[in-house]
């Protein structure tokens, strides 16, 4: 099993989490349950169908907000970096996906189109 130490993203050299870490399957819960969980995970006896432990250590998933940087930089363009130590001795291939979402209005009559922020 590989494991991955010193994790931590980098959206526009702003770190987004606080320190560089290992990120373990509470930290893949902390993130992902309060993006997706039912009322935050916070109802006893419901939850978001995640994995379970014991497949999150056969195969790992590593969810990470990014849009925990300063208000004044969400508008501009970024660089995103994932940052992360791997400290077995496997080589290991990782997919990574990135997601993002633009605001715009569209007026149907004019095709004119406006950027929200």
């Amino acid at each position: 099993m590989a494991n991955i130490n010193n994790f931590n993203v980098l959206v526009g050299g702003y770190n987004v989490l606080h320190a560089d870490a290992r990120y373990t399957y509470q930290s893949f819960n902390n993130e992902f349950f309060n993006e997706f969980g039912v009322n935050g995970s916070q109802s006893p006896g419901l939850g978001s169908s995640l994995i379970d432990f014991e497949s999150w250590l056969k195969k790992p998933y590593y969810y990470v907000n990014c849009s925990r940087i300063p208000m004044e930089q969400q508008n501009a363009y970024r660089s995103l970096q994932i940052k992360e130590t791997n400290s077995s001795a496997l080589t290991v291939d990782y997919m990574i996906f990135s997601i993002y979402d633009k605001s715009f209005q569209l007026d149907v009559i004019s095709g004119n189109i406006n950027k929200i922020d």
